[in-house]
């Protein structure tokens, strides 16, 4: 095979951080070969090599040196061994036992990338030229993104998941050698299939890496213990009207979610499996598990979650979730995290200010209103917050995708960035606007 790879990455990967493949090939080169004799191959030159060489049918080559054979010229390999070479060149009794060089020239050489779906359909098609090493490099990461999506589904009252066919995108990848051929036509080769990486499928996340993180931590197994999909910190405050989204990856075919409920003096009430029925669905290594208003009965004063693998061995982080009672004024925003999943956030004022806005037509002697705009504007407040969840709220501003929950269905909203206010001071109150599209009104 004259294609090879150079370098790869891991079978999963994170979509939004570099993805490179890189491949070499050994028919880019100017491979000159000694030529020991010259004979007839049904109508066609045959040259005698000096030694095993590495010419491939389709390589261009050019004769120097002979005495009889022309010189200079391109000509196309069309059957080889291990010690010769035909080419389309007719033959003449001429040109018997007639020695010299022989030295490839495949020009205008690139490598054609095709990346595919998990069905083998072409999703998208790169020519890449060589670089300074003489490889062909291309992050694919790009393309990956291209084909998650970041549309959030609502599923039942009060759900909100990253659908999984848009959490992750399985792909293959198919290599080809392109060069012009004797008559200076373009070509194709030798084709490399990449379908798996170590028997495992090429799976690209939905999820970003920061300084210091590696996908291995978000994948839970045996080991290491991995963590949830998610930026909020280990032992934290909810709602008791709200359900609770968390989202992880995992290479285990089977786990349980296990929820350990303890009332206001610590003891333990007793343990919950979720769901219900037993394992949490894993589609394609990611799984998203709900934990729903029901579990924070008025005994419950906090809970633990952790996930377990068939052999009810821990393969997950231990999270605590303290009970929020105050409830009467609460506002949930979520927002989706650089994770590829959603945390919230509960504000527990609010000031509301509904906003008219008039687009007119003016001119000396008409006025014309085209369009009247009326949307709703909210000012938030939240309570008086710790270093640790001032930060992990550094998503919030950062995120691109916000939405309210009014306790049973989702609405989009939109961060005004100016008027979002946090300080990474120990009780500082956090602040933010939104701005509530889904409630303009046009006339």
């Amino acid at each position: 095979m004259a294609l090879t790879v150079d370098t790869n990455p891991s079978a999963k990967h994170a979509a939004f951080n570099e993805v490179l493949w890189k491949v070499e090939s050994d028919r880019d080169n100017a491979e000159a070969t000694a030529v020991t004799g010259t004979a007839d191959s049904g109508g066609f030159v045959q040259f005698t090599t000096a030694y095993p060489h590495n010419y491939e049918v389709k390589d261009c080559i050019i004769p120097s040196g002979f005495s009889h054979v022309p010189n200079g010229s391109r000509y196309q390999v069309t059957a080889k061994g291990a010690s010769t070479v035909t080419i389309n060149l007719a033959y003449d009794a001429a040109y018997s036992g007639d020695t010299g060089t022989i030295t490839r020239n495949n020009t205008n050489f690139q490598v054609k990338m095709e990346l595919k779906n998990a069905a083998g359909v072409v999703q998208e098609t790169s020519y890449i030229d060589a670089d300074n090493a003489d490889k062909y490099s291309k992050d694919v990461s790009g393309i990956i993104q291209n084909q998650l999506s970041d549309d959030v589904d609502s599923i039942g009252t009060s759900q909100i998941v990253t659908t999984n066919s848009n959490s992750y995108f399985q792909y293959k990848l198919t290599y080809t050698e392109i060069f012009d051929d004797s008559n200076g036509q373009s070509q194709e080769a030798d084709t490399l299939n990449i379908n798996d990486l170590s028997a495992e499928d090429i799976i690209g996340y939905n999820i970003a890496l920061q300084d210091g993180e590696s996908l291995t931590d978000f994948i839970m197994s045996t080991s290491p213990v991995g963590s949830f999909l998610k930026t909020f910190p280990s032992i934290w405050k909810v709602t008791t009207a709200a359900e609770i989204q968390l989202s992880f990856l995992t290479s285990e075919t089977a786990v349980y979610c296990d929820v350990a409920r303890y009332n206001s003096a610590g003891a333990k009430i007793d343990d919950v499996r979720i769901p219900a029925a037993g394992t949490v669905t894993v589609v394609g290594g990611r799984c998203i598990l709900t934990l729903a208003a029901a579990i924070f009965t008025s005994a419950v004063n906090y809970i633990t979650v952790k996930i377990n693998n068939a052999a009810t061995t821990l393969i997950s982080e231990t999270l605590t979730l303290y009970v929020d009672r105050q409830g009467a004024k609460d506002t949930i925003i979520w927002f989706k995290t650089h994770l590829g999943g959603f945390d919230q956030y509960t504000y527990k004022d609010v000031i509301k200010q509904n906003v008219i806005q008039k687009n007119s037509y003016k001119t000396d002697r008409i006025k014309k209103t085209l369009k009247v705009s009326q949307y709703e504007r909210w000012k938030l407040t939240g309570q008086s917050e710790h270093e640790d969840t001032l930060l992990f709220l550094r998503e919030l501003q950062e995120s691109d995708k916000h939405y309210y929950f009014d306790l049973s269905t989702l609405e989009e909203v939109y961060l005004i960035p100016s008027k979002y206010k946090i300080e990474t001071i120990d009780l500082e109150q956090p602040e933010a606007e939104f701005e509530i599209e889904d409630r303009m009104l046009n006339s």
